[in-house]
């Protein structure tokens, strides 16, 4: 009873004392976050042994770490994406965000976008993802659909091209056709075989009487130029003819 102030006092701030106890684990987190974390230790904690105390704080303050880092990582995405993640982007646009990034930089974006696609990415991935987002180069082509169209043609149907000229009319065979999320179509090769087996069709039907129409339309020496120069880079129409002969 004589004691009674100072009692609640101290029973009444245990905040404080666990700023004292705990300081090297709560270095660099604000009076707010060191509030946070205590309100996640178990009630009771304080009467186990020090050693267990100690590594329990630890394992805390790195999850509470991770998840502020966390929390920032996809407010960065969203900022400056306006979507939730590279995979729910990929989805909407039915095109794997992967084939905006530079060559050089594939390698390092994919780790970033598999940062912020998961719930719970490991601290040294968000920090090395948030690095990455920060400068990367690639947001100025995420609204730009000409952009978007020129760079699905060229990385994801590439010589198809040709035949596949509807893009939209792809994008929609592809997602019909392939259990794979838009997200994972970059360098799938299943994508490839797909895309030849729509070109095939497409040329059986329609794009063989084209080429047929144009050679009709061709005087010989025109052709024989042709020919020549296809079979140098052709191997397959090159040993149709050396058989034929």
């Amino acid at each position: 009873m004589a004691h009674a102030d100072e009692f609640n006092a101290f029973y009444s701030n245990q905040v404080e004392l666990f700023k004292k106890v705990c300081a090297y684990y709560l270095d660099g987190l604000s009076d707010e976050e060191v509030r946070a974390l205590y309100q996640m230790i178990p009630v009771g904690t304080f009467t186990n042994d020090k050693t267990e105390y100690m590594n329990l704080i630890d394992s805390k303050a790195k999850d509470y770490r991770n998840s502020l880092g966390n929390e920032r990582l996809k407010k960065l995405w969203k900022d400056k994406t306006g979507s939730i993640s590279p995979r729910l982007w990929s989805k909407e646009h039915l095109m794997p965000i992967l084939s905006l990034v530079p060559d050089r930089e594939v390698q390092t974006a994919r780790a970033a976008f598999e940062a912020v696609n998961k719930n719970h990415p490991d601290a040294s991935s968000i920090e090395k993802a948030i690095n990455y987002l920060e400068n990367a180069s690639f947001y100025s082509l995420m609204n730009d659909q000409n952009a978007l169209d020129l760079i699905f043609r060229e990385s994801i149907i590439k010589s198809f091209s040709v035949m596949l000229t509807d893009i939209d009319e792809v994008k929609a065979f592809l997602n019909s056709r392939i259990s794979s999320d838009p997200y994972e179509w970059f360098g799938l090769p299943e994508v490839d075989k797909k895309l030849e087996q729509m070109a095939e069709d497409k040329y059986a039907r329609e794009g063989c009487t084209r080429a047929l129409e144009k050679i009709d339309g061709m005087d010989v020496g025109d052709v024989k130029r042709y020919l020549k120069e296809l079979i140098k880079d052709n191997m397959i129409v090159g040993m149709e003819i050396i058989k034929e002969n």
